[in-house]
């Protein structure tokens, strides 16, 4: 396995400012969230990756609320299961609306630029290097699960891709994403990222901070398995490290990791390689 890092962290210093600029905020929400999550009452009995029981598994406080790293495939989860529509339909929500705002073409254009080109380039980077050159990969039909406002496609567009797709739940940004893009790719969809990987067979599916919020992660990972042979998967996750840890000495300020609200669940480095080696996939960088 190669390791490249693709991009340096300044690129997204607009970003951060404006979430330090409504930490307060942001704080405020995330523990009246919290507050929901432990007034549903509902624990859960099977792990969100590897859908095994959960009766063995540790457990940990982080930020008000007890969460669990499974016994067998070491996923981290919340103890308790997050009710239906859970953030986004609860008083005080929070959506990814918020996250991915509406922004003026020239922000537009900067922000895919500065933070979603230079994914690609390491992307493309890193299929030549397995012997697929960058103009072949921009011939493979792309599809981004959870495309938000389309800034993956729109850099895919620039760097002359001839076949993407992509697939977004919420409506505001599925507006967003193709007022943006050319012959509107993106379409809304309403039920499970499983059933459109099903039914929508790609050569590359890409997915960016995307996987930690699914509650059917187990069923996702499984329809990944279904797929062609010489599918490949983009995958980024937030992973369990340092920043977790670091979130539980700050509670004066918005979680960014693990925050019980837009984050229930997160990855460890353990519980990516199993969901890797479950569905059948090599991982190549």
């Amino acid at each position: 396995m190669r390791t490249r890092y693709s991009k340096p962290s300044e690129d997204i210093a607009p970003e951060s400012l404006r979430f330090s600029r409504d930490d307060d905020d942001l704080l405020r929400r995330q523990e009246t969230l919290a507050q929901i999550l432990i007034d549903n009452h509902h624990p859960r009995s099977a792990c969100v990756l590897c859908d095994k029981p959960l009766d063995e598994a540790a457990s940990f406080p982080h930020r008000k609320l007890t969460y669990l790293f499974c016994a067998h495939c070491s996923h981290i989860q919340t103890q308790l299961e997050p009710p239906a529509g859970y953030p986004a339909q609860q008083s005080a929500g929070i959506d990814f609306s918020e996250v991915y705002p509406r922004l003026s073409p020239e922000a537009y254009l900067s922000r895919s630029q500065r933070i979603y080109a230079p994914k690609l380039d390491w992307a493309l980077g890193e299929l030549a290097q397995t012997g697929i050159p960058s103009s072949e990969a921009l011939r493979l039909h792309w599809l981004e699960l959870g495309a938000g406002a389309g800034h993956f496609l729109h850099a895919l567009q620039l760097a002359g891709a001839q076949s993407i797709g992509g697939v977004e739940q919420n409506a505001e940004l599925v507006a967003i994403a193709n007022e943006r893009l050319e012959n509107s790719p993106v379409a809304k969809h309403s039920g499970s990222l499983t059933s459109v990987v099903t039914a929508q067979k790609a050569d590359i599916y890409a997915a960016f901070f995307v996987l930690e919020h699914l509650e059917d992660a187990n069923a996702l990972w499984t329809a990944f398995s279904h797929c062609s042979k010489g599918s490949l998967l983009l995958l980024a996750v937030p992973v369990f490290g340092l920043a977790t840890l670091l979130e539980g000495t700050t509670p004066s300020h918005a979680a960014r990791s693990l925050d019980g609200a837009l984050h229930t669940q997160i990855y460890t480095d353990q519980s990516l390689n199993y969901a890797i080696q479950a569905a059948g996939y090599e991982v190549l960088a």
